[in-house]
């Protein structure tokens, strides 16, 4: 156990408590007993939605990471409703944030908004909503049909990469762009005399991806160490060798190779700490300009991360005798449909999301853009094939029916009733470690034992799961 780093206090957000869905307010039309009431509609919600890429469920204190990573989404969770088992439909970028964006499972060769379907944007701009976009993401490209719906999109990070690093925007910058750009709305709108319309506010960072940067500050509490046991685990020593090259006299072991690794991962929680501090801040400013008097805030992870829990696959198996375990073993998402790579988070906070609600029942992420329509007041567009999770907030029942997943490489459909998950190599796929496999989660929630050559009646089931998504 690391010890834990005092915390400063954590600045709350106004603390909104308003009826679920925000349809109609009822006000009284006299003061006495049996005069009727007159139902009015109530101003709908400003929108917050942030979404962050490569950010796994696991690593989040709110979702039982040890380390305290989210201090200050922890204190937002605690005021909202927390999906504790949420599935992002893609590890690839464009295609996870596609998904996301108009509420639609991906097609295979599609990595940009389908263009007969409407986005959120789009949906909340024919709303009424003045709808704006700040990107820290160089993935999320106009010219790819982010920006369809949007009055203001600012994808930097993309136009100017040559100035930042790997083509992203960090958070704190992202903050200051963004505050400068509602002090001019807010004072445009005020110069005209006209009311404010609602605002659909859309963020997507990049903090925790790629390269993992160090942030020292941190070291005291979140050290440059992987948190946990540190690798190598029992199966990956194994493994490596089994098949992997002997190592150099001058590194027996290879345990300057493995304090490499252990220290990447301690980086990416670093990573995470770092965003929950610029979002804290940003959420700040956002509140002292009344963005948040009646707001609806949800927060998703796009995709997960992979930090070497897996072997990384190669055409050859024999090129394995000759990698370091760095390369031996996989970094990053676009390979794999496994469970650190899809398992995300989802925090919804606000007005119309009830306090301190835990919900265990498996959602997607594509259930997120009918979520946030219903919310509003608004019809859910055609063709979204996620199902809103109001009735979850509201605590009935939604029965989980199955999930799926998409990679570079492969297909998974998860069975939440069953506790199966089916991984499926995409057709052509010839790849060591790329293989159909079948995972009882319940048991098995690493996903270590492949069952797929003993339950043969499970697999022609959920492959035919798979066949009539596809």
């Amino acid at each position: 156990m690391y010890a834990l780093a005092p915390l400063k206090p954590r600045r709350h957000l106004p603390t909104l408590r308003a009826p679920l869905v925000l349809g109609l307010a009822v006000l009284a039309t006299g003061g006495c007993g049996g005069e009727k009431t007159k139902a009015v509609p109530a101003p709908p919600p400003d929108v917050v939605l942030v979404a962050i890429e490569s950010l796994r469920a696991d690593a989040l204190s709110v979702y039982g990471n040890e380390l305290p990573t989210v201090p200050w989404i922890g204190g937002l969770a605690e005021e909202g409703a927390v999906f504790e088992d949420v599935t992002a439909q893609s590890t690839l970028p464009l295609v996870s944030t596609a998904s996301l964006f108009q509420g639609r499972y991906p097609r295979e060769g599609a990595d940009e908004p389908d263009a007969a379907y409407p986005t959120l944007a789009e949906r909340f701009r024919e709303a009424g909503y003045h709808t704006v976009g700040f990107i820290g993401s160089f993935h999320i490209k106009r010219e790819s049909g982010f920006a369809r719906g949007f009055d203001h999109f600012d994808a930097r990070s993309v136009d100017d990469r040559l100035t930042l690093p790997v083509g992203k925007r960090r958070v704190d910058e992202l903050a200051y762009n963004l505050r400068a750009w509602i002090k001019t709305f807010l004072g445009e709108v005020q110069a005209e005399g006209g009311k404010r319309p609602p605002l659909f506010l859309y963020l997507h960072l990049m903090d925790v991806g790629t390269p993992f940067d160090a942030y020292p500050q941190y070291d005291h509490f979140i050290p440059q160490a992987a948190p946990g046991e540190p690798m190598p685990w029992p199966w990956q020593r194994e493994a490596y060798e089994a098949e992997g090259p002997r190592p150099p006299d001058f590194d027996p072991g290879w345990a300057k190779r493995w304090e490499v690794v252990n220290a990447e991962r301690g980086r990416y929680h670093q990573g995470v700490r770092y965003t929950d501090e610029g979002l804290e801040e940003l959420f700040e400013k956002l509140g002292e300009t009344g963005v948040l008097d009646n707001a609806l805030v949800a927060f998703v992870g796009t995709h997960g991360e992979g930090l070497w829990e897996r072997r990384a696959p190669y055409a050859d198996r024999a090129r394995y005798a000759k990698l370091m375990p760095t390369e031996f073993f996989m970094r990053l998402h676009l390979e794999r449909v496994n469970q650190e790579l899809v398992s995300t988070p989802l925090i919804l906070w606000g007005a119309p999301v009830p306090a301190g609600r835990r919900i265990a029942t498996p959602v997607a992420n594509v259930d997120l853009a009918p979520t946030l329509l219903e919310l509003c007041g608004l019809p859910i567009s055609a063709g979204v094939e996620g199902r809103s999770l109001v009735p979850l907030l509201e605590g009935d029942d939604l029965e989980a029916g199955p999930i799926l997943s998409t990679c570079k490489n492969a297909v998974a459909v998860r069975d939440p009733a069953g506790g199966l998950k089916l991984i499926l190599p995409k057709p052509g796929v010839e790849l060591v470690g790329i293989e159909p496999e079948l995972f009882d989660l319940r048991s098995d929630p690493g996903e270590r034992v492949n069952l797929h050559d003993e339950r043969p009646d499970d697999v022609r089931r959920l492959t035919e799961l798979l066949a009539g998504w596809e």
